[in-house]
Parts: structure tokens; sequence; C-alpha cells
């Protein structure tokens, strides 16, 4: 095993799983609030389960004026981004949006939240939605 795996330097070692959830949307479903976080977490991972559906896209606020902007998340995907990101979903149209969620939590104290930007991202079909606007 690589020495490097045993130490706990990085301040993503002080991460814990805080709650793991399964979100269906059925067509009407979605997240409308433009404010929305993951109060409490320090890192969200959705994985995308089932993408049999239309609209219900993701979205967070980019660039200076906060428009917000969808992300590409397809069937295997993971997004992962600071839990304090305003982020939403629009209202499915017809099928079944099945994600599977992740947030983690401090289980330490860390030296602020733009360390855990330190996240690399090394799997083809991870995509990574930040940006230097947040919340």
């Amino acid at each position: 095993m690589d020495p490097r795996c045993l130490s706990s330097s990085s301040e993503l070692d002080g991460l814990q799983v805080r709650c793991m959830e399964l979100h269906v949307y059925a067509p009407g479903g979605g997240l409308a609030d433009p404010k929305h976080f993951d109060g409490g977490s320090v890192v969200t991972v959705d994985i995308m389960l089932e993408d049999t559906f239309t609209k219900g896209g993701f979205r967070t606020p980019e660039g200076d004026d906060g428009e917000m902007v969808e992300h590409r998340f397809e069937l295997g995907d993971a997004l992962v981004f600071p839990s304090g990101k305003y982020h939403g979903v629009d209202a499915v149209a017809s099928g079944c949006r099945k994600v599977k969620v992740y947030e983690e939590r401090a289980c330490r104290p860390t030296r602020g939240a733009s360390d855990i930007f330190a996240l690399r991202a090394h799997e083809r079909r991870v995509r990574v939605a930040y940006s230097q606007g947040v919340a």
C-alpha cells in the first residue's frame, strides 16, 4: 500500500458521511428554491442512477450575476461540489429522475472551506460543478 494513503495530512481525511439519500423525482418534482444548500455538510456528491426523464436539470448560480446554469448530468455521472453552494433541480416534465446523494461533514476542524476544493476528479465520468461563486 502506498504510505501516502496512511497519512492524515489532507483536509479531506477529516470528513465523514453525514447522510446518504435517494432522491426520486416524478413529473412535476424538482428543487425550485434558488437559495437551497446542504447545510451541515462540507462536500456533496450526487450520482445519477436513472435518467429516463425530460427537463429536471441540475443548476447552480454562476458568474458575477449569479445566473442559474444547467450542468450536464447523465446516467453514471457524479457531481461533486461544496455543500454550501446554492443549487437546484428543474421540475421533471416526464419520466423518472433518481439520484443518490452523499453529504460529508467535517469531523475535526478544517482550515477553511477553500481547502476542500483540493478535490480531484480522476474518473472520466465525474463532472465537477464548481465555480468561484460559492454561496
